[in-house]
This record gives structure tokens, sequence and C-alpha cells, in this order.
């Protein structure tokens, strides 16, 4: 038998729509969940390209901020002199304080690098972000080079991360770690002549305020100058005013560390002077610093000193030359770019900065004796002051005896006396003495020979007489130096 149950279907679907409601309730909870995460998403790859866009501009010249910078609903719209604006959001903390962990800091070479912080809690702190490679992520623009920023995003309730612009991701925390977000932790715009970003992780940027007046240095001086011990350097600036109808007379001071001495010069109207430095008697490292006014705007430049260095370092050299039209190579090295100054006309000097040589070429020499030429070498940049000098020696085809005779005291004693010849002869040279009271030997010095004469006392009542004579090839006689000794002086009461 059949039995009718109109009701049942009414009452199921009441059923069904009473189990439904939860269910889509947890749907709609979930929907707006990853809704939130993908706008979380969105947000913190904004904030990271905008980073990345922030130390772009601090890096480059024009860095200065224009009257631009306003607060808006959601933050903080910064302005830069090309005209990029650029939106700073500050970030909240998360559940248990947990806060966003990537930024950016500057390293010792100068340049920004990409930042991390896998456990925020911990006093460990931040750590440079690598890629694949284990590189570190260079931030913003540096050496041509463009900072590539990280890319995150939200997967099987994780963060997930890509350090190659999302390309490759790799786990970096699941949701409820990175539950607070935001790359700054603070914009401080107290200050009217920075803005003050802080990151999450302590690390601050300073943006400088737009200013009527700019100030800035022109050409030298460089960061860094090359400087011996007891130089005296030049170096030349100019002052440059960017903006405002009457900007003023821009001032120039210089400080330094105290190792250096500096004064300056300058034509206020022009803007154009020159700093001289004095270097310490022995060379130490040192800078001097250079700061503009003008305007109520200031320029700073920082110079630090690094030593000139030669090689070989002694202060004079002595180069030995024969007689005739001939070229002589020493080998000499500088850190720094120098000029050669002979003083003389018969000889020419030129440097081959690749082999590390300084050649001399003379002229034959036709005069009776030695001729010697100083050449300096001077730094290009700087050509009054000496490094090194080398002292050119150039023989005679003529024999030449400084001391041709010697009056030696009956004490006897030591002399010395120079000969100058061709070198090829020089070296066949070759001495003898004729008498037991007298010894002599050959000596080189300088590239040059001279005679070590030793006169024994004399006891005698008449004067007596020597000499030493030069052989050439130990057979050829060529010179002599005659040797005349005082008699003993009488004794008492004859």
């Amino acid at each position: 038998m059949r039995t009718s149950l109109p009701w049942i279907l009414p009452a199921f679907l009441a059923v069904l729509s009473a189990c439904t409601k939860p269910v889509q309730a947890e749907l709609d909870e979930t929907h707006a969940k990853l809704k939130a995460l993908q706008e979380r998403v969105l947000s913190v790859n904004r904030d990271l390209n905008d980073l990345n866009a922030i130390v772009t501009e601090l890096v480059r010249l024009n860095k200065t901020v224009p009257d631009s910078f306003r607060e808006t609903e959601d933050g903080y719209e910064v302005t830069f002199q090309d005209g990029k604006t650029i939106t700073i959001h500050p970030g909240k903390d998360g559940l248990d304080g947990r806060v966003f962990p990537i930024g950016v800091d500057k390293d010792e070479d100068g340049r920004y690098y990409w930042t991390i912080d896998y456990s925020p809690e911990d006093e460990e702190g931040p750590v440079w972000l690598t890629d694949a490679e284990g590189n570190r992520l260079l931030a913003g623009a540096a050496d041509g080079k463009d900072g590539i920023a990280p890319v995150l995003k939200v997967e099987e309730d994780a963060w997930w991360i890509s350090t190659d612009g999302g390309v490759a991701f790799e786990k970096l925390a699941d949701c409820s770690y990175l539950d607070g977000v935001g790359v700054f932790s603070d914009v401080d715009a107290s200050d009217p002549e920075r803005i003050r970003l802080i990151q999450w992780n302590g690390t601050e940027l300073d943006i400088p305020r737009y200013s009527p007046v700019k100030v800035s240095f022109a050409g030298q001086p460089r960061d860094t100058l090359l400087i011996a011990g007891g130089e005296r350097l030049t170096i030349p600036f100019e002052v440059l005013l960017e903006g405002g109808d009457d900007t003023g007379t821009p001032v120039v001071t210089s400080g330094t560390d105290g190792t250096y001495f500096s004064e300056i010069e300058m034509d206020a109207q022009s803007g154009t002077g020159v700093v001289k430095v004095q270097a310490p008697a022995v060379f130490t490292e040192g800078y001097i610093l250079l700061q503009a006014y003008c305007g109520g705007a200031s320029a700073l430049k920082v110079i630090s000193f690094r030593e000139r260095v030669v090689s070989p370092a002694d202060p004079v050299i002595p180069v030995r030359m024969g007689s005739g039209a001939e070229t002589a190579d020493i080998l000499y090295e500088a850190n720094f770019e120098y000029v050669l100054t002979p003083a003389a006309s018969w000889l020419a000097v030129q440097a081959d900065p690749e082999t590390r040589t300084v050649s001399f070429q003379a002229e034959s020499n036709p005069e009776p004796a030695v001729r010697i030429c100083e050449v300096a070498v001077s730094p290009k940049d700087n050509p009054d002051f000496v490094m090194t000098t080398f002292r050119v020696y150039q023989a005679t085809e003529t024999l030449t005896i400084d001391t041709p005779e010697i009056q030696a005291p009956a004490a006897g004693g030591d002399f010395d006396v120079w000969i100058t010849w061709t070198p090829e002869r020089m070296q066949n040279l070759t001495c003898s003495a004729g008498e037991e009271w007298i010894t002599a030997e050959m000596a080189v010095e300088s590239g040059f020979c001279h005679l070590k004469v030793h006169v024994t006392p004399h006891e005698g009542e008449t004067v007596r007489e020597g000499s030493v004579s030069l052989i050439f090839g130990s057979v050829v006689p060529v010179g002599s130096v005659r040797i005349i000794q005082e008699a003993a002086p009488a004794a008492p009461g004859e």
C-alpha cells in the first residue's frame, strides 16, 4: 500500500537550507581572507618596488625632495626633482608583534643591498638577502646596474619569495607569521632639512628636503687624492649655486683631522678658488673637509689622501753613461702620472709607463771633464714638487784625475782621489804604489772610480816623495798621483 507524504519535500528543503547557511558563511569568510591576503601581496610588492626606487634616487645626484612632499590618507607622497612620485605606506605590527622582515641597508662599499630577518623576534638581526647562487641582491641603481626588488606571493597558506623578478619562488613563512606588513615602520617628517624613513629592522633612510638654493662643488676635488710626505698640494674647486633669484655670495671653509694643514683662497664673485694643503713631513693617512655656505644651504666635501709611491724610493738616483752618444734605461715605477724635467740640452729623457722604465739619451761629450745633469721627477698634478732626482754622470774620453798631487802631513792619513774616464776603460784600470809607505786601492762609488790612498806616518827629517801609478790593462801606464809628505817635526831643544 502506498502512502502519500507531501510534507517530506518542504521539510527536507528547510533542513538543507539550515545546513547550507553555515557552510556559505565559512566560504564567504575564507574568500574574504584570501582576498585580504591578495591585497596584502599587492601592497607589499608595491612597497618593495617603491623602496627600490627610493634607493635609486638616494644614490643619484638630484636626490633632494621638492615641497610637494605631503601626507595622504594612507601614507606620504614624495616627489623627487626628476618628477618621479612615490607613495610611502607605514606598516603596522602584526599579531604577537611580528613585523615585515625585508628591508635595505648600506654596506661598506657604498651600495645598498636587500636584507631579510628570518627571526625578527631574536636578537641576531637581519642578514643579506641572496639569490640562488649566493650573491647579494643590489637595491636601487648603482654603476649602471638596476637593482631588482624581491617579489612575494601567497600560495598554500604561506608566503613565497622570488629573488629573480618573479621567475622562481621559495617558501618564506606561513601566512600567520607575516600578518604585520609594510616596509617602513614609521616616517619622521619633523626635521625641516630631511625626511627620515624608518624600516622595521631599525635601519633608517634619510632623504634631504628641497632648498631654494643648492650648493655643490664642481670639478676637483676628487674624493681621494695622492700626496707625499712634505708635499704642498693646491686643489682647485668651484662652488655651483642653483635656484633663487638672489642666491647671495658663497662662503667656503676648510677643516682637517689635525694631520694636514689647509687654507682657502677664493674669488667670492665667481665662486672659484683653491685649497692649499700641506702634508706632514712623513706621510700619514688623513683628510680635509670643504664646506660651502650660501642662502641657508650648505654642501660638504671630504677629501682623503693616499700616499704617492715610487720605486726605487731613493731621493737621488745616480745614472752612469759613457762619453759617446748612448742610451741608458733605468727601471722606475710610480702610482701616479709624472713629468720629467732635464736641466741640460745634451740629455733627452723619456718615460715608458708600460715597461716601467726611464730612458736617458745623451749626446757625445766633447768636454775634457765629466759633465752632470739632474733630471727631476714631479707629479703631473703638482709639477713644483720633486719626488725623485736622477743625477746623470757622463764620462769623457780624456782620463781626468781630480787631485794629481797629494800634500800629506808627517802624521800620514787617508786620501780619496777621484778619477773619470770612459766606463769601458775604467773597468780595466788598476793601480800600483811605488813605495812601501804608500798603499792604494781602486774603489767605485756612484758608478765612478776613485783611489783610496793611505800614507803611513813619517819620522824622517827630510820631505819624502812617492806616487801611485794608474795602469790600463795591467801593462799600460796612463797616469799617476804624486804624493809629497812633510818631514817629522824637530824634537824640542834640537
